[in-house]
C-alpha cells in the first residue's frame, strides 16, 4: 500500500464541500488501500465514517487531508470546537412586565 495508512487504522480529518465554504475536521476509519492518481499525483484514501454501520458507503478523502491517524484501539483527541467567528451576535429578548404574580 502506497501511503502507509494501514486498514482499521482511526483518522482524524478535513472535511471538504461544506456549502459555506468552511471545513469541518471528521473522523473515520481507514477501510481499504489507498488510490493514486498519476495525473494530478493525488493519493485518494477509502474511509468508512466514524460510528458507521458497515453498508455504509465510504468516503474518498485526500490523504493530504489527514490531520492524524491512530492505529485501532488508541482513543483519538475530540474534535476541536469550530472557531468563533466575530459576525455572530448575541440576541436578548425582554418579556415584558406584567405586574406580580397573583
Amino acid at each position: 500500500m502506497a501511503e502507509g495508512y494501514p486498514p482499521g487504522w482511526q483518522v482524524r480529518y478535513r472535511g471538504r464541500g461544506d456549502r459555506a465554504g468552511a471545513s469541518r475536521e471528521r473522523i473515520g476509519t481507514i477501510a481499504g488501500p489507498s488510490l493514486r492518481d498519476e495525473h494530478t499525483s493525488t493519493t485518494w484514501v477509502r474511509v468508512r465514517p466514524f460510528c458507521a454501520t458497515p453498508d455504509t458507503p465510504l468516503r474518498l478523502i485526500r490523504a493530504a487531508d489527514i490531520l492524524d491517524a491512530r492505529p485501532p484501539g488508541e482513543p483519538i483527541p475530540p474534535t476541536p470546537l469550530p472557531e468563533v467567528v466575530e459576525d455572530h451576535r448575541t440576541v436578548v429578548v425582554e418579556l415584558p412586565s406584567r405586574g406580580p404574580a397573583t
